[in-house]
């Protein structure tokens, strides 16, 4: 049922018990961080549901429909931003599926109150073809409040066929009315030996396994996505900006920021410079086998003798801050020199 999926024992024990016992909630909030395996035991638990076998076998009809994003009583609801079409959501369900709807969206996106009054409209039908209407909520917490109210409806009067499961790294941020009526399901950061043996079973090579897994900080898709050659050079450019910092090689400051405008991903901006600073916090208190980043400690040891533990931590202050800001369409032009110049 849950063989692909990489730990979280906790997580598919208590779903297979569910299963067995024919005793499935109408609705589940799937917590974590990013890239631990929420949406693919979303996707395995819909495929178990409405199996022949009851397994989720993967070779009935109902699972490969499931597997293909294909299945008519199975459907993925995710964030968009207001000002794409319509007609246009049809294209990015179909370019979606590989990122499990997962978009870099410049601009903020949200579940609007139409998507979910059309989901929840289409729920109290009567499946098409299996037991379950099985609805994945991709990062739930971004509903709008108008539709979080239209969705508290739907919750609190569920038809007897259907499931809800919402996935969110953000629980918090979810009114306490809907986590009230959902069942509630942690998927834990999974252990770096968990990530460095299922690199090995994917055929990264044997080399870079260990330095994957420190960089992951407990995120099998993390890791997996740094393992991309494009990635190692973003990050590899990164960093040679943040030593720059460093070193006051102003010059080089001014040419990262305006790459950092021009090309480069703002999360992932935020995610390296995030993973140096704490290395530099993590390094001055002699804590060396926690550094992410050990491909660089050296360079990390000498940037941590260099600064204050006061201005570390200000700067991982600012980072966070300026990563909150994203949500508000933030003008990165103008942004990004004053932060490269505030942090030590």
């Amino acid at each position: 049922m849950f063989d692909n999926i990489v730990g979280q024992e906790t997580a598919k024990k208590i779903l297979a018990n569910q299963i067995e016992k024919e005793k499935v909630s109408h609705a589940y909030l799937f917590h974590g961080q990013c890239g631990v395996g929420k949406t693919e035991t979303a996707i395995a638990f819909a495929k178990a549901l409405n199996c022949d076998r009851g397994s989720g076998c993967g070779t009935c009809t109902h699972c490969k429909r499931v597997e293909r994003f294909v299945h008519p009583d199975v459907k993925f609801v995710f964030p968009v931003p207001s000002a794409i079409q319509a007609d246009a959501l049809v294209e990015l369900y179909e370019t979606g599926k590989e990122s499990h709807f997962r978009f870099p969206f410049s601009q903020r996106a949200s579940i609007s109150i139409d998507t979910i009054r059309s989901v929840s409209g289409e729920t109290y039908l009567k499946p098409y073809e299996s037991r379950w209407k099985v609805n994945i909520v991709i990062d739930a917490d971004k509903m709008t409040q108008e539709a979080s109210n239209a969705f508290l409806k739907t919750l609190e009067e569920p038809p007897s066929h259907a499931i809800f499961i919402l996935i969110t790294e953000h629980p918090q941020s979810l009114p306490l009315t809907i986590l009230s009526r959902c069942q509630s399901i942690r998927f834990r950061n999974l252990s770096r030996e968990e990530i460095e043996q299922a690199l090995k079973a994917r055929g990264v090579e044997p080399s870079l396994t260990g330095v994957l897994a420190r960089l992951a900080s407990g995120s099998l898709g993390r890791a997996l996505r740094s393992n991309k050659s494009e990635y190692m050079e973003i990050r590899r450019r990164l960093i040679d900006g943040f030593l720059a910092l460093g070193k006051k090689r102003w010059e080089t400051v001014i040419d990262l920021s305006q790459w950092l405008v021009d090309e480069c991903d703002r999360w992932v901006f935020v995610e390296v410079f995030l993973s140096l600073y704490r290395d530099l916090l993590v390094l001055k208190e002699g804590l060396d086998t926690l550094v992410q980043n050990c491909d660089y400690i050296s360079e990390l040891r000498n940037r941590a003798e260099q600064c204050e533990n006061e201005r570390v931590a200000g700067s991982l202050k600012r980072l966070e801050n300026f990563a909150a800001a994203f949500e508000i369409n933030i003008n990165l032009k103008v942004a990004f020199p004053p932060l490269l110049s505030a942090l030590c």
